[in-house]
């Protein structure tokens, strides 16, 4: 009998700890091509910054978070990010908006204080999740200063959907990465047509707060 229980314990113990377990995905979001922006005559972007990227605790971890319904989330333990959430979707939006601007001066945070940007683009998430084999969605507001007078040149909240191409995660992925390049083609097409200096700070009531300052 013992032996009998000694054999089975053994067994199970060799399930647990062998290849029979499900392994465990990792996922980068990636740049997307965009439509190039038209400067205005004469005008010339100046250095600028992207980030910081913050969000809810509950996206700002390594599971991926899905929405099945409005009321309930779930995490995905064998489905992950390969990164910090919020650092891989700062610089998915900073190499986008070289793109889209055509302007190799754009840092991501924290620069160097040699590399001061003049504007700074800096995003708040409110969700960043949606379905696999549906739809992924983002939500939140993003802001851009100037951080030589401390002011707000623009505010704007956005809410994004994007239909995934196919089921499974890698889809869903795929389907964030579009949605983040959705947002930056509407962060570049702004900043395209932003003039340095503020002549008065930009209404508040969009209830998002300041970005740290660097001095």
């Amino acid at each position: 009998m013992h032996v009998l229980v000694l054999m089975t314990l053994t067994a199970l113990g060799a399930c647990s700890l062998g290849g029979a377990s499900k392994p465990v995905q990792y996922y980068v979001l990636s740049p997307q091509a965009g439509k190039p922006v038209t400067l205005p005559p004469g005008r010339q972007l100046p250095a600028m910054g992207v980030g910081p990227v913050s969000m809810p605790e509950l996206y700002d971890r390594p599971q991926i978070v899905i929405r099945p319904d409005a009321n309930r989330v779930e995490l995905s333990e064998y489905d992950r990010w390969g990164s910090t959430l919020r650092l891989d979707v700062q610089h998915v939006l900073k190499e986008n908006l070289i793109d889209r601007l055509g302007h190799d001066a754009v840092f991501g945070w924290p620069w160097q204080r040699d590399d001061r940007p003049v504007l700074q683009v800096t995003v708040q998430f409110s969700r960043f999740d949606g379905e696999p084999g549906k739809q992924a969605y983002l939500s939140g507001a993003w802001q851009l200063l100037d951080t030589r007078d401390g002011c707000r040149l623009e505010v704007r909240r956005f809410d994004i959907t994007q239909a995934t191409d196919g089921a499974g995660y890698a889809a869903f992925v795929a389907a964030l990465s579009q949605a983040v390049a959705q947002l930056s083609q509407e962060i570049a097409g702004r900043v395209a047509l932003a003039v340095p200096g503020c002549q008065q700070d930009v209404n508040e009531s969009a209830g998002i707060s300041p970005a740290t300052r660097t001095d």
